[in-house]
């Protein structure tokens, strides 16, 4: 075979063939790949959309106290062919800290939730807003006022330091810690300026409750359901006690707080106005402690506001009876009374001047619990009979009370301010001794609080206590 040489032109061209050709396969290559790539993800979207749900994770954790999700994407993961769901009722069973397997419906399939709620926030430490507390000591124990409040959602215990054994008159820095039951601590310090007291208190037995003292006193008075009434409560620790709850005593001047409460309440709904008067009326006129017929003649337009004043302090009957009026009338008055009770109440309460221990206990209770509401009535009760019936068992503590006194009938009901506050009512029918009864079991009363008190700083306390 024989072989012509090439042209080298002919090379030169064949040569500039092929280089020409070369890129348009690379962009075929390319070309190819982006379209296999786009069909990658055609296809992954498209499975997305129709995948069959499965759980995100093994365990969900949330924090306790903060709201509980409750939409299906939450939990599980699925395409879009599938609408969110609520699994509201299924959670609703979670309510506390802990572990929780809960089941859920979704696409006809069920699916198991493990729930882990924990307590991830130490407790918040509130102090009250005072420069000086006391230092109270008992039978050789030692007790401060509450200068704390604390917000935990869980069980907790406190400590203070420096110990109580150890604290001294004067400025101190004191400083509370709190532990809750997942181990979250917290420590604030707050200087005040600490004063030593010793009250004077009357001895009384060592007792569990106030049913029991209650009891023992009764038992060396002679009281029984015919001749007394009673009922206590202790905000700071809901300890509550009634005797003869529900039979009808004559109330007398006890009526006088629920309805200057209903005053208040008016004000509050701007539907009167303490400044707005009302003429007195000849029939308003009643014998009787006060000021108002010295103040003022019939037919004289008088303010509300020295009215519930005049009702209250002095127990005036004739601004009592312009008070009723006031708001409608007697019988009108008897029903709205109804509305600081959960109770049904008997027909005659509607008709006569009587109430309930259970009654009257539910109007010292929300009188209590809105006392910032009623901030001047309480300042009225105060002062009312100074250094007698409730107040004439101790000078050492504020007592908001009311007294009624009426044909064998004598009561007392209050507020007495030991460091840690509670109500009581008693009623008394036919007693010669009714005062000296009132003022005596006060004084076992404000003992008990104390007996109560000692070491309640170094026990467990829980998330129910109430601010002090």
């Amino acid at each position: 075979m024989e072989y012509l040489p090439l042209d080298e032109k002919a090379l030169e061209l064949a040569q500039k063939r092929e280089d020409e050709t070369k890129p348009k396969r690379k962009r075929k290559w390319f070309l190819n790949l982006m379209f296999l790539l786009a069909l990658v993800v055609i296809a992954g979207i498209v499975w997305s959309q129709y995948q069959a749900p499965q759980l995100r994770q093994n365990e969900f954790q949330f924090s306790y106290g903060r709201p509980l999700p409750t939409d299906s994407q939450t939990y599980l993961r699925y395409g879009r062919q599938y609408e969110d769901v609520s699994f509201a009722k299924e959670l609703a069973a979670i309510n506390g800290i802990g572990e929780y397997d809960i089941e859920v419906t979704f696409a006809s399939k069920t699916y198991v939730l493990h729930i882990h709620i924990t307590d991830d926030k130490a407790p918040v430490i509130t102090f009250n807003e005072r420069d000086s507390i006391y230092l109270y000591s008992y039978h050789g124990e030692r007790y401060i006022d509450p200068i704390y409040t604390i917000q935990e959602d869980s069980d907790y215990k406190i400590a203070i330091s420096p110990a109580l054994n150890e604290l001294e008159s004067g400025e101190q820095d004191i400083c509370v810690t709190a532990i809750d039951a997942f181990a979250n601590e917290t420590t604030r310090c707050r200087t005040y300026d600490v004063w030593k007291i010793e009250p004077n208190l009357v001895s009384i037995p060592h007792v569990n409750s106030v049913e029991e003292l209650l009891a023992q006193f009764m038992k060396t008075k002679r009281l029984t359901s015919t001749n007394f009434g009673f009922y206590y409560y202790d905000p700071y620790d809901e300890e509550t006690y009634l005797y003869n709850p529900d039979t009808m005593f004559y109330a007398a001047s006890i009526i006088k707080v629920p309805l200057n409460m209903l005053l208040e309440d008016r004000y509050a709904n701007e539907e009167m106005n303490p400044q707005d008067t009302i003429k007195l009326l000849s029939a308003d006129v009643e014998s009787g402690a006060g000021n108002t017929l010295k103040q003022y003649k019939v037919n004289d337009q008088i303010p509300y506001s020295y009215l519930q004043e005049q009702s209250i302090v002095y127990s005036d009957n004739t601004a009592t009876n312009a008070l009723v009026r006031g708001l409608g009338g007697f019988t009108k008055f008897r029903q709205l009374l109804t509305s600081y009770s959960e109770q049904k109440l008997p027909n005659n309460f509607y008709t006569q001047n009587v109430v309930s221990m259970h009654y009257m206990l539910e109007v010292m209770m929300h009188l209590y619990e809105q006392r910032s509401h009623y901030d001047t009535l309480i300042g009225y009760m105060k002062q009312a009979n100074g250094g007698e019936y409730l107040q004439a068992s101790t000078d050492m503590f504020e007592i908001a009370q009311k007294y009624g006194d009426y044909d064998r009938n004598l009561h007392a009901t209050g507020i007495v301010y030991t460091p840690k506050p509670y109500i009581v009512g008693i009623f008394t029918y036919n007693r010669s001794d009714a005062e000296t009864l009132i003022q005596e079991l006060n004084s076992w009363l404000i003992s008990y609080q104390f007996q109560k008190s000692i070491g309640d700083d170094q026990k467990t306390e829980t998330n129910d206590s109430p601010s002090s």
